[in-house]
């Protein structure tokens, strides 16, 4: 039985073909073969927007689309098993996502695998704040 071209691609081109994609996608691409199931796990960069999860504007939907965006963050750190993170970055415009922010840095911090943060946050038409920071060895 031959094995088709996307699974024997090496890891290297599988790692740079996943950081070119949304994170959704590169997690969608665990169904392609055994070699790309756990591919997505080591992503040396890791990219979140609010728009990850759409629904519809009032109060409640607000409330579940950061539920489920937070938890899609904590799945794909949870099972993360790279060495490092080179890159964690999180748009947010229009989520109010602080405490959850809070436990990012904190999980984040614990392993001393990132090499840098940045989150974008845009809470009204006019005002901006931008965390940014990296971790020198």
């Amino acid at each position: 039985m031959s094995s088709d071209i996307i699974s024997t691609l090496p890891n290297n081109i599988i790692e740079k073909i996943l950081t070119l994609m949304p994170i959704q996608d590169a997690l969608r691409t665990s169904i392609l073969s055994k070699k790309w199931r756990y591919s997505w796990r080591s992503m040396p960069k890791l990219v979140f927007t609010d728009n990850m999860v759409t629904m519809s504007s009032n109060h409640l939907c607000g409330q579940l689309r950061k539920y489920k965006l937070a938890s899609a963050i904590f799945h794909v750190l949870l099972f993360h098993n790279g060495p490092t993170i080179l890159k964690f970055k999180f748009c947010c415009f229009g989520l109010q996502m602080d405490s959850e922010f809070d436990q990012i840095i904190s999980y984040l911090a614990r392993g001393n695998k990132v090499k840098k943060l940045c989150f974008v946050i845009k809470k009204t038409a006019t005002s901006y704040r931008f965390l940014s920071f990296h971790y020198r060895n």
